[in-house]
């Protein structure tokens, strides 16, 4: 993210001068959530599965009984890479772990997985028990907090709606922090939620619209396959998320049901400085 700031000056004659400058301390930091659309994103309260025993379906088709497997390797978020190594899908043939298909290629590794159904269809058939360690959806929480000693600004945000959208849920925004009257854990709301319950809610606090994003990319799995509304939140004050004080943003649905269509996300522009 670049940041510019304003630097004032006089020229030559007195007449004052602005020009705009790139902030010169802290990092830029880009905050993505999950798709709402899209459970097999939901990772930051997902559970962990090890040893789990699949059982054929039929022909090279094996199965879990356990849907929406979290996915952080074929691009469904924004800089997945960051966060995927905790959530890594392993399959085992007998004891020996078996290789994934690339993204997006058409062909090759041992296996591949529909992260939807929790389903694994293979190349050839396994000669020994099949099992699998990966992490499966449990909740739609979403939290953005500081790094340990740091202090997060959260300087402008935008939601991204793809056209074919079917909102089937309330979105809730809400800062938490420790209880500075009792033991710091669990986090105690120190702020009354946001929330958005319809469509007009997004249009009633944004700041304007974007120009509507075309369909672009093709049709490999790397594209956008619907037109995306894109709405801005220019805050009138920054929010401080301070490490000592436990403070974060948690966003979350409040059923917990996914929305239909093809694509919705919120997007946090912040930067990281330290608290000393």
């Amino acid at each position: 993210m670049l940041d510019l700031r304003k630097k004032a000056s006089l020229d030559s004659e007195g007449r004052h001068r602005e020009s705009i400058e790139p902030r010169k301390d802290g990092s830029g930091l880009v905050v993505v959530t999950y798709n709402w659309c899209d459970r097999s994103t939901w990772y930051q309260q997902s559970e962990r599965k090890t040893g789990h025993l699949l059982t054929v379906k039929n022909n090279l088709i094996f199965e879990s009984g356990i849907s929406n497997w979290i996915d952080l390797t074929h691009g469904r978020i924004y800089r997945e890479d960051l966060v995927a190594a905790p959530y890594e899908v392993k399959i085992y043939n007998d004891g020996v772990q078996l290789a994934e298909r690339a993204p997006f290629a058409d062909s090759g590794g041992d296996f591949v997985v529909d992260y939807r159904t929790g389903e694994v269809t293979f190349a050839e058939m396994p000669s020994g028990p099949v099992t699998a360690d990966f992490s499966h959806e449990n909740g739609s929480l979403f939290t953005i907090k500081p790094s340990e000693g740091k202090r997060l600004w959260i300087e402008d945000s935008e939601v991204q709606f793809s056209t074919d959208i079917d909102i089937k849920d309330t979105i809730h925004f809400q800062a938490f922090a420790y209880n500075p009257q009792g033991p710091p854990v669990p986090k105690i709301p120190v702020s009354l939620p946001t929330t958005y319950k319809t469509a007009g809610d997004f249009v009633d606090e944004a700041r304007g619209a974007y120009p509507q994003v075309p369909a672009f990319g093709g049709n490999s799995g790397r594209g956008l396959s619907q037109p995306h509304l894109v709405f801005p939140f220019k805050y009138l004050q920054l929010k401080e998320l301070f490490y000592s004080y436990g403070l974060e943003i948690r966003v979350w649905l409040e059923n917990d049901n996914e929305f239909g269509g093809e694509r919705a996300t919120a997007t946090f522009y912040c930067s990281s400085h330290s608290e000393s």
